[in-house]
């Protein structure tokens, strides 16, 4: 067998060739209709792939297009007719429609949000000519339609077909690897107390997961108890993530402590073992695994040591990171296997779960929105002005770039590499456009003619650093040879075509450098602040354990959000960078502290009101400052708060309250040491 050389992998090989043969399909299908401009259709199988090309996630893009582009043509047909005779009108309406619909895809951080951002920018590219003839504007969105849902059909059913990729493979491949790498976490690092970097990637992992358990839904495989289960599953990963963190923070606290009772590495070597044991093991070893770990728990007491309510603290996170990581297995098993039935352990667990919730930059997505209206107007008013008809194409352009890479922090490098390759394709063009096509007869010699063009650059789409040049190359001779059921060449469209084609994504990428770009270190910063102000506002509202899920999924997120950041960052990270993770333990610890609140005896909800009050505080000053010390009287505030837990009817209660506030210190005060706990200084006995 040929070998293929080291830069060109065998995948990257098939997709380019099926693109190819998907372009054939769909060219051969729009000309077999008489369709009015076939070469949308060709456009159109480019525009439609995938970042993983995948049978679920080619088909979900494959939906999203469609729907987009309906929605679009319906958006054009009530637009242009009614304000084609008032441009400037009809220049606010389109660009409000594209920033709206940027808006709210950049706000949508799911597959999903591909609909959004089309049914924006597929207004400007296909309605938005029509406006010089907008009786013809119904027959011309229905072609364009037409045009669009043959090149996604076409390329959807060749990689369905002949190159079968499951989401569903993929997906569980996945769900391995993270829990091999939260057990490999769990065994090497937490139960000794040495928590590594893991966490953020597998943060990051986590939002992989979420991303294809969308895509999954498209394949027909996914059914309704596995979709709750995976729904289950993310939750359960979600809340085992800063489980893992908290054990690993407070066995690394148990070792600065004295004296061999504070010594717990024999039983991390049975939680250990038990973790790395299979399945159907850990399954029956669970019950005398819990009740080894609830044996090793001491009883608290208002007079109790600052070591027992470490050690009772860590303990309680140790039982809770036992029960999530089986939980986990049992939910990861039952979705890789081949049957339906819910195991009875699992039917409690996917009832009524809710789908996760992921963090949300309100400016950024509205920025967005509004550099997108801003480019389009700018491109509008010029084109008004200068009666340029070609300057609605030169729109067209820079819709895309402003809508589909509005998503990143810097778009330039992205926008460049597209607009790269729109400009480098002119030769090429003009080659085919004069010296190849009008030599052609028949379909086969022109699908034959387009092989050294087509299958090259689909293989170097397929390529991480060739893509975008790629398909903006791809795009520009799709749009640039305009092939029609008759041929028509003509040197002065072409070349009024491509100046405003370069018009367009010049001006894109002058308005994203000067207004668009957030740099590492500010996007940081956001993300942190919008996590303080979460936690102010949780502190203040009391939430309850729903909004508590809901607020740890947001943290467990923005620390993958952070991953890539940081890693641009020259220098030392920005203060409280790796919080996240502890935050996310933190909305647990609140919760929990609200819980408590509510015990009818007077006592307590006074010092958890003060308490959570505090902590709302000093959430706003590290929202407001970036980074805060904590406040002297909040150390004596925990104090006080864990005399008033100890004196709690039962054990389990003051388990419960002292390992929250056990959580709150190591997050709010890590320098803080574990053996300065002072409750004792504060005892209130509870009537």
């Amino acid at each position: 067998m040929l070998a293929l050389p080291a830069w060109l992998p065998r995948r990257a090989l098939i997709i380019g060739g099926s693109n190819y043969f998907s372009v054939l399909l769909a060219l051969y299908v729009a000309f077999s209709l008489n369709l009015q401009n076939p070469w949308w259709a060709m456009l159109t199988v480019y525009f439609v792939q995938p970042p993983q090309r995948l049978t679920g996630a080619i088909w979900a893009k494959a939906f999203y297009r469609a729907a987009g582009t309906i929605v679009a043509g319906a958006v054009g047909i009530a637009i242009i007719p009614n304000l084609a005779d008032s441009p400037a009108l009809l220049l606010l309406a389109v660009s409000g429609w594209l920033g709206l619909c940027t808006f709210v895809g950049v706000l949508d951080r799911s597959p999903r949000a591909y609909f959004f951002l089309l049914a924006g920018y597929t207004v400007v590219l296909t309605a938005l000519p029509a406006a010089f003839e907008p009786a013809g504007i119904f027959d011309v969105m229905v072609s364009r339609i037409e045009e669009i849902l043959i090149g996604v059909l076409a390329v959807a059913l060749v990689q369905s077909v002949f190159f079968p990729l499951s989401v569903a493979d993929a997906a569980n491949a996945r769900l391995r690897a993270v829990m091999g790498d939260m057990r490999h976490w769990i065994v090497g690092s937490a139960l000794s107390g040495q928590v590594g970097a893991t966490a953020n990637g597998l943060a990051v992992e986590l939002s992989a997961i979420h991303s294809l358990a969308s895509d999954w839904r498209f394949e027909g495989t996914l059914t309704a108890p596995k979709r709750r289960a995976l729904s289950a599953l993310e939750e359960r990963l979600v809340a085992l993530l800063p489980t893992i963190a908290a054990v690993g923070d407070g066995m690394a606290d148990l070792h600065t402590l004295p004296g061999p009772e504070n010594d717990m590495s024999a039983l991390a070597q049975r939680v250990g073992a038990w973790v790395e044991s299979d399945a159907a093991t850990q399954a029956a070893a669970r019950p005398a695994i819990e009740a080894d770990i609830e044996g090793a728990t001491p009883a608290l007491a208002p007079d109790s040591s600052a070591e027992a309510l470490l050690r009772a603290s860590v303990v309680t996170q140790l039982l809770l990171l036992v029960r999530r990581w089986s939980d986990c297995r049992l939910l990861a098993g039952f979705i890789a296997g081949p049957d339906d039935a819910v195991p009875d352990p699992a039917l409690r667990q996917i009832e009524d779960v809710p789908s996760r919730e992921l963090h949300t930059d309100l400016r950024q997505a509205a920025l967005s929105g509004f550099v997108a209206m801003l480019t389009l107007v700018l491109l509008g008013v010029f084109s008004i002005a200068t009666r340029w008809e070609a300057g609605v194409y030169a729109m067209g352009i820079a819709a895309i770039p402003c809508s589909l890479f509005a998503f990143a922090d810097d778009p330039r490098p992205m926008t460049r590499d597209l607009v790269f390759g729109l400009l480098a394709i002119f030769p090429v063009l003009f080659l085919y456009q004069f010296a190849v096509l009008p030599k052609l007869d028949g379909f086969p010699l022109l699908g034959l003619s387009l092989l050294p063009v087509l299958l090259p650059l689909g293989v170097a789409a397929n390529l991480p650093k060739y893509t975008l040049r790629a398909l903006g190359m791809l795009a520009g001779f799709s749009a640039g040879l305009a092939l029609q059921p008759r041929f028509n060449s003509d040197l002065a469209t072409l070349l009024n075509l491509y100046f405003a084609v370069a018009l367009g994504a010049i001006t894109a990428l002058a308005v994203i450098g000067l207004i668009r770009v957030i740099p590492a270190e500010r996007s940081i910063a956001r993300i942190l602040q919008a996590g303080w102000l979460e936690m102010a506002d949780h502190a203040r509202n009391l939430g309850g354990a729903a909004e508590g899920r809901h607020l740890r999924s947001r943290m467990v997120d923005r620390a993958g959000l952070l991953v890539p950041r940081l890693q641009q960052v020259q220098g030392p990270p920005p203060a409280r960078s790796g919080d996240m993770l502890r935050n996310a333990a933190l909305a647990d610890a609140l919760v929990e502290l609200a819980k408590l609140r509510t015990d009818p005896r007077s006592a307590l909800r006074p010092e958890i009101d003060a308490t959570l009050q505090d902590l709302a505080a000093h959430f706003s000053q590290l929202a407001e400052e970036g980074s805060a010390t904590a406040p002297e009287q909040l150390v004596d505030r925990l104090d006080i708060a864990a005399a008033t837990m100890l004196g709690l009817e039962t054990q389990a209660e003051r388990r419960a309250g002292i390992t929250a506030l056990a959580t709150v210190r190591r997050a709010l005060l890590p320098d803080l040491p574990s053996r300065s706990w002072r409750p004792s200084d504060h005892v209130r006995v509870q009537p």
